[in-house]
């Protein structure tokens, strides 16, 4: 996809879905992919019905959802209800081999503790250190998968390249 809105290239597509053991069954839409540092939030309901039974919907629709962003910005991503367990993020190809330098760095807050870790690819990404006074260093926004969790705070920042 060679995405040029209004004549300009710094927007593209996220596609983010649960991949969560309930991704067909529990409802957690709308989400709210809110522009930070900016005056606009985008809402998103789920993907369609799916599942049929005959002339019945069985009410199983996964949840996946297509939001604009624009590129090399930061987002907070919030549910209706608590986030997925396992979810899965990618900016849609705006070239054939994509664009190493777009970017964004989604933030989400989790209401309970979890044991939350990112994969790029099956491998684990180990987050970004904070000490006492601070964190080790900031996110490296050109790598896919570099993330911080505030264990204080259950939210968690992370890069989508």
């Amino acid at each position: 996809m060679n995405a040029h809105i209004c004549n300009r290239s710094d927007f593209a597509v996220l596609a983010y879905q649960s991949t969560a053991d309930d991704f067909k069954t529990r409802v957690m839409w709308p989400v709210n992919l809110t522009y930070d540092g900016a005056n606009y939030t985008t809402v998103t309901n789920a993907w369609r019905e799916w599942d049929w039974l005959g002339k019945e919907p069985q009410n199983h629709r996964f949840g996946r959802f297509l939001s604009i962003v624009k590129l090399n910005s930061t987002y907070n991503v919030t549910f209706t209800s608590m986030a997925p367990l396992s979810m899965q993020y990618q900016i849609q190809k705006r070239t054939p081999n994509g664009n190493a330098s777009n970017y964004i760095v989604a933030k989400m807050y989790y209401p309970k503790p979890n044991m939350i870790q990112i994969k790029v690819n099956g491998v684990v990404i180990d987050p970004i250190l904070i000490t006492d006074t601070g964190l080790k260093r900031p996110l490296n926004k050109s790598i896919c998968g570099d993330n911080i969790y505030f264990y204080t705070n259950y939210t968690i920042h992370f890069v989508v390249t």
